[in-house]
């Protein structure tokens, strides 16, 4: 088996396959809601967020296996967290 570079490890495991915890995490603490409950918190994510939630552990093994799709779908998903990031600022104001 291949020995992964540290870097590698690192941007895929802790960037992108723990981001969705960190996200929720986020969420519960800015609105001040208990992590308990759970359902309540989920339904507070909108749509944009939803299809980062679920694509970062894609492109975390995209990463990790070093493939090229995987930074294909990395630039991909760079590109909608701009989009996600330029309709939360709009809906800000």
């Amino acid at each position: 088996m291949k020995k992964r570079p540290i870097p590698i490890l690192l941007i895929s495991f802790t960037l992108f396959f723990l981001s969705p915890l960190w996200v929720i995490g986020q969420i519960s603490y800015m609105k001040q809601i208990m992590i308990t409950d759970f359902s309540f918190l989920l339904s507070r994510i909108n749509w944009h967020a939803w299809v980062l939630l679920i694509a970062s552990p894609v492109i975390a093994v995209g990463i990790y296996k070093v493939r090229k799709w995987g930074y294909y779908s990395l630039i991909i998903f760079s590109a909608f967290t701009l989009f996600n990031n330029i309709i939360l600022s709009f809906e800000k104001s």
